[in-house]
Order: structure tokens, then C-alpha cells, then sequence
């Protein structure tokens, strides 16, 4: 857990500060020694970086200090499952990649939550957007979706993609991939992507299907080549990459939305409150930075965007993720 502490000057003059904002900031911040944000993951990735920079924005408007609580485990569902029973005062917030809400319901036969009933959207901040690499295991001439295509089907022994996680989000847009393409794409499972990348970078695996942002660092190195991303239209972070829409996959379109949840019945004033210090918060420079260095592609929505959107992506997924006959529970 990461704390930043506040003297009882500085309390006392959050307190004043309080009293001066608007109704709907009061319910956040009065009357709270102090609220978390919990993720599913543990320090040092996109989630918990991101995390760090909102607790720091939220601590200058709250009454109390704001701290990260990484409670990773099982893909993310730890964190989901502590919400539940939690006070719905905005003393417990969490930040969450779509995946673990509009994924895994299809994947897992028994899940310790549901993603509707169980939690109150307040914002979407950004989506994570899939991208296709290859490394030295495939020929330099292939340098587009198209021509890698080309490439596993005259190469079916090698016709295989990694992933940081069976199930994720990522393993299923590979699958999509390869439905719309008429050809075969044997999924190689890893438990995060740098481990993918060290066997793509060392010429053992011919490609991976990540988040934009884990490649940057690689592709700016000239270690990978990104082939194309998995968005409507090009992205800030890659704006010289063509979308795999462009080069004729027009299904192949995902984001893993990163969002903000409280509780289940968490009081509208207090979901107003939250989502106005969440915007403030995104237009600071710290955190459009680790947006930036992440590859995230700012997005802002209302509460009730964000629920229309966990909701259509839990339908939207449900028929892919049946094709697929994967379970995570096998």
C-alpha cells in the first residue's frame, strides 16, 4: 500500500478547503480520514502507475490521505471481490481494465462477482489499445498485417501469437484475428508481456498481441515491429501504424477500457463528486504523462456511458469467447 501522508496543518487547510468547494465535492471529501483506490495488480504496471497519479491529485482534495491498495491476484478479481460489503461513501474506489468485466463472466464458470449489480461506474479514463509485433522469427520483408498473413500461411508449423494472459482480452482479439483471416493461430499463454517479449525479442516466438504501450519502448529500440493496432483509427501513441480495419480486418476493433468503480449503491452525489475530481485530475500534466508513456488512449466518459459500455462489451464478447471453447476454470 503506498501512502502519502499530510501533516495537521495540511489537514486543517483540506478541511477549509473542503468547506469552500461545491455540494457535490463536499460528499467526497468531508467527514473521510481516508479513501483507497484498490487494483487488481501489483506495483510498477500500467494500473498501478496510473493509480498513483490520481491518489496524488485526489490527496490535494481530500480531507485525508488517498492510497493505492494492489491487492493483485487471479487476473484482477481479488480487487473486484474486496468492493463488495464496502462502504459506498467513496471511502473505497477502484480502477479497472475492462477485461476482468466484460471477459471473464464468459470464462469463468463461478465468478465471485458480478459486474453490473456488484459495482457503480463513475468514468472511463482511457482504453488500452491491442497491437500486433513480430520479431527476428519473421522475415524483415513482412512489415504489414497483410503480408504477415501471407507469412503463417506459408508457414503453418510457426503460425503462433503470445499473449500475457490465457482468456485476457488480448488472447481473444489473436483468435479474432485469425477467424476473419481464414487461417490457423495457435495462442501461447504467458503470465504478463515482458516474459513474451524476451522469447519474441530472442527469435522463439514470431509474434505477440499486447497493449500498445508494452511495445513502445522495444519498437523505439528497434528490437520489434509493430504491424498494426486494433483501434477504429490510428492512435496517438503509434500514429504511423495502420489499423488492421485499414488493411482489411474490419471486425478486428478492441480496447480494454480502463475505468473507475465504487461500490454498489454508492449515493449520486458521491459519484458526481468523484467523476468531477476524476476530470480535473486527467487534465493535469503528471497524469496525462503516464498516459502518455503508457500507450493509453485518452478517453473520458459520464457514469452512464461507462455503464452502457460494460454493459455492450459484456454482450459483444459472449459469442467470440463461446467459439473459442475456452474456459478458465479447464
Amino acid at each position: 500500500m503506498h501512502r502519502f501522508p499530510i501533516s495537521r496543518r495540511g489537514i486543517l487547510s483540506a478541511g477549509l478547503a473542503a468547506s469552500m468547494l461545491p455540494a457535490s465535492r463536499i460528499a467526497f471529501a468531508s467527514g473521510l480520514p481516508q479513501a483507497r483506490i484498490v487494483i487488481g495488480f501489483p506495483p510498477g504496471g500500467m494500473p498501478d502507475t496510473i493509480s498513483r497519479r490520481i491518489s496524488e491529485y485526489l490527496s490535494t482534495r481530500h480531507a485525508g490521505a488517498v492510497t493505492v491498495d494492489n491487492r493483485a491476484g487471479a487476473g484482477g478479481q481479488i480487487a473486484i471481490q474486496s468492493l463488495k460489503g464496502t462502504p459506498a461513501d467513496g471511502s473505497v474506489i477502484l480502477l479497472s481494465p475492462g477485461s476482468m468485466l466484460s471477459i471473464y463472466p464468459h470464462t469463468y464458470k463461478k465468478l465471485a462477482y458480478d459486474p453490473v449489480a456488484d459495482l457503480t461506474p463513475v468514468a472511463q479514463i482511457g482504453s488500452a489499445i491491442p497491437a500486433l509485433a513480430v520479431g527476428p522469427q519473421v522475415p524483415a520483408s513482412v512489415t504489414d498485417v497483410r503480408s504477415f498473413v501471407q507469412w503463417v500461411k506459408a508457414n503453418p508449423a510457426l503460425a503462433s501469437y503470445g499473449s500475457p494472459a490465457p482468456g485476457s482480452m488480448l488472447h481473444f482479439a489473436g483468435l479474432m484475428f485469425a477467424k476473419e483471416g481464414g487461417f490457423e493461430l495457435q495462442h501461447v499463454p504467458y503470465r504478463g508481456t515482458q516474459p513474451a517479449l524476451l522469447d519474441l525479442m530472442a527469435g522463439r516466438l514470431p509474434a505477440v498481441i499486447s497493449t500498445q504501450g508494452e511495445f513502445l519502448t522495444q519498437r523505439k529500440a528497434g528490437n520489434l515491429r509493430v504491424l498494426g493496432v486494433a483501434s477504429a483509427k490510428r492512435t496517438a501513441a503509434l500514429p504511423d501504424v495502420v489499423t488492421f480495419a485499414e488493411q482489411g480486418f474490419p471486425s478486428v476493433v478492441a480496447a480494454d477500457y480502463i475505468g473507475f468503480y465504487l461500490p454498489a449503491g454508492a449515493p449520486k452525489a458521491v459519484v458526481d463528486s468523484l467523476h468531477a475530481n476524476l476530470q480535473a485530475a486527467v487534465a493535469t500534466a503528471p497524469l496525462k504523462r503516464a498516459l502518455e508513456d503508457t500507450g493509453i488512449e485518452p478517453i473520458f466518459s459520464t457514469p452512464e456511458q461507462l455503464g452502457q459500455l460494460v454493459r455492450s462489451e459484456l454482450a459483444r464478447w459472449a459469442p467470440i469467447v463461446k467459439a473459442s471453447g475456452f474456459t478458465a476454470d479447464s
